[in-house]
């Protein structure tokens, strides 16, 4: 039971503070998917930041590696703005942004929208929090898989997607199943 109102938003970066310097950018809505990497290369390093800790853990990981054409960082920030409005355009409720979790992956976007004068395509309200829903997963004992984190922006948004989606089809079918008892 995907939900239709849903946008999945995952970001590799090179700090965990809100001024990270972003590697790419993943999102999914349903089966439409976004992705860009961006040009670190071309941030100002006064406003954006890169931590050596974060960069040793990309090492460690074997590096963050490029599979499309980097693009400047105001414009994937634009690509991403106009490709959320343009799903908000064609919906009659308001999009929820997930994010695993959005103190980091929305911070981080926000900064660089307010940054780069790009208006932030969703307002506060809709974030949503994957981790929440994964910790009310186990304390429910909701046998829901798992989904490995290979540190790709898309596929971690994608993993996140099917993951929710897991947890709302098993309570709706819990649900359906204790009022057919009744």
């Amino acid at each position: 039971m995907p939900q239709d109102n849903q946008i999945h938003l995952d970001l590799e970066t090179l700090d965990t503070a809100h001024t990270a310097q972003i590697l790419s950018i993943g999102a999914c809505w349903g089966p439409r998917t976004f992705y860009v990497e961006v040009d670190t290369k071309e941030y100002n390093p006064v406003h954006f930041t890169f931590s050596s800790a974060t960069k040793e853990w990309w090492d460690k990981q074997g590096g963050f590696k490029s599979t499309v054409q980097t693009r400047l960082p105001y414009e994937a920030l634009f690509m991403l703005s106009t490709w959320i409005e343009d799903i908000q355009s064609n919906g009659k409720e308001p999009l929820e942004i997930w994010a695993n979790a959005p103190s980091f992956d929305c911070a981080i976007l926000k900064y660089h929208f307010a940054y780069m004068n790009i208006e932030c395509p969703w307002p506060f309200y809709m974030e949503r929090d994957v981790r929440t829903v994964k910790a009310l997963a186990t304390q429910m004992r909701l046998n829901i898989r798992t989904f490995k984190n290979p540190h790709n922006a898309l596929q971690d948004a994608r993993n996140q997607q099917k993951y929710v989606d897991s947890v709302y089809m098993t309570l709706a079918e819990q649900l359906h199943s204790n009022r057919a008892m009744k």
